[in-house]
């Protein structure tokens, strides 16, 4: 069963272990996240971090685990 956003960032913050449904769903959305907090500003700039640092260690996991990336996500 794939988990809501909120159960899978705090997944990434505890080191719970993620499923690589979970990652992928991760990877897509705080990839859409960062892009869209880029576009809103300086003021956005500290949610936008957050969400590409996510972003780029949900797909550091995908990487390691040889997950096929949507190329959505990307």
């Amino acid at each position: 069963m794939c988990s809501s956003i909120k159960e899978i960032y705090n997944k990434k913050v505890e080191g719970d272990p993620i499923t690589d449904e979970d990652v992928l769903k991760g990877l897509c959305f705080f990839k859409q996240l960062a892009k869209d907090l880029v576009l809103c500003g300086p003021v956005f700039r500290l949610a936008f971090k957050e969400a590409n640092d996510t972003y780029n260690t949900f797909y550091s996991y995908a990487v390691a685990r040889n997950l096929n990336i949507p190329r959505k996500c990307l």
